[in-house]
């Protein structure tokens, strides 16, 4: 029981350190770059970097906390495993449904709406002048540095 407060006094911890870890990366970046046409793209790819290494942080000291046991659940080895029903998220419903299809959908799903978003941030508000086709693999690449990021 002692070992399941510590770890949870950690898991808080670290998850406190995280968040005021990203607030006062938004504004302070660990790392600069200059591969955009706009201080902006240079930021947010700065910034989208840096969030994916705290999830690295994360996942790391999730697998010391468990001796390396949660990280069976990253494996993709067993993603065809069947999905227990959750209704009010509108997994499982269907009898077909694996773990491969739900995460395939959840990921279109993220990064269309990401990278609808991300237009009407950079685009509409004058941040880049034109949608060319760096530009637009730009938004998709954040896009799914999102998807990456949130599973």
């Amino acid at each position: 029981m002692k070992k399941l407060y510590v770890n949870f006094a950690i898991t808080l911890t670290v998850v406190g350190l995280m968040i005021a870890g990203i607030l006062y990366l938004m504004k302070n970046s660990l790392f600069t770059v200059d591969w955009f046409g706009t201080n902006y793209l240079n930021r947010v790819f700065s910034y989208q970097a840096t969030t994916l290494l705290l999830s690295l942080v994360i996942i790391l000291i999730t697998a010391l906390q468990t001796e390396f046991q949660s990280l069976q659940l990253l494996s993709v080895t067993r993603i065809d495993g069947v999905v227990g029903p959750v209704p009010w998220m509108l997994i499982g419903t269907k009898k077909k449904d694996t773990w491969k299809t739900v995460g395939l959908t959840f990921s279109v799903i993220v990064s269309v709406v990401t990278a609808i978003t991300i237009y009407f941030q950079v685009y509409r508000n004058g941040v880049i002048h034109s949608l060319s086709v760096g530009s637009f693999l730009l938004i998709v690449l954040y896009a799914l540095t999102t998807v990456l990021w949130k599973r």
